[in-house]
This record gives C-alpha cells, structure tokens and sequence, in this order.
C-alpha cells in the first residue's frame, strides 16, 4: 500500500500598512512567492508537519527580504526564509510588505 502525501500549503496575505491595498499586482506577486514554496525533500524524510508564518518585503527592485518568522520548526523556518529570499519579483509595482502562513501536514 502506498503512502499518500498530500501537501496542503495554505497562504494567507495581508497588507501590513493601510496605504498598501491589495491589489492585482500584490495577489500575482504573492502567488510567485507562494508557489516557490513546496514540501522540502528533508522535511518528508523525517516526517516533519508544522506551520510557518512570515511576514516579508517586497522592494521596488522585486528583491525579497523575510522581516519575521515564526515556525514550530526552525529546519521549516530556514527553508520557508531561503526560498522567499531567493525571489525575485518582474513587477515593481508588487512592493510592499507582506505576511503569509505556510502549513506543512504529511498524511
């Protein structure tokens, strides 16, 4: 019987300053990020599960720079934080501040 994993990655965004509506860009430059995040190799060897919630940068240069991070793992904290940071976002109109919560859940 195989073993089923099923990666639920759930995200959630909201602008952290009122001048800073949610808009088109931001929901495009939100799904770049989120979809650079999948169910780390290390993370079902050891059969990790746990939830990260980070709140990161957008410059106007499309650079991503993680402001704060909270997880019930640090390994998850890392890899959430290298994988945000390793975006590069075309559309400079996307800056902004952002948070965003990633659970991890191996059935």
């Amino acid at each position: 019987m195989k073993t089923l994993l099923i990666l639920l990655v759930a995200a959630h965004i909201s602008a952290t300053e009122p001048k800073a509506p949610i808009t088109n860009e931001n929901k495009t430059a939100h799904a770049e990020l989120t979809k650079s995040i999948t169910f780390p190799e290390f993370a079902k060897k050891a059969s990790y599960r746990g939830l990260v919630a980070a709140e990161y940068t957008v410059t106007g240069a499309g650079t991503v720079t993680v402001t704060a991070i909270n997880a019930s793992s640090q390994e998850l904290a890392d890899y959430v934080k290298n994988k945000l940071e390793s975006v590069v976002i075309d559309d400079c109109r996307a800056a902004g501040t952002y948070r965003s919560k990633f659970n991890f859940r191996y059935f």
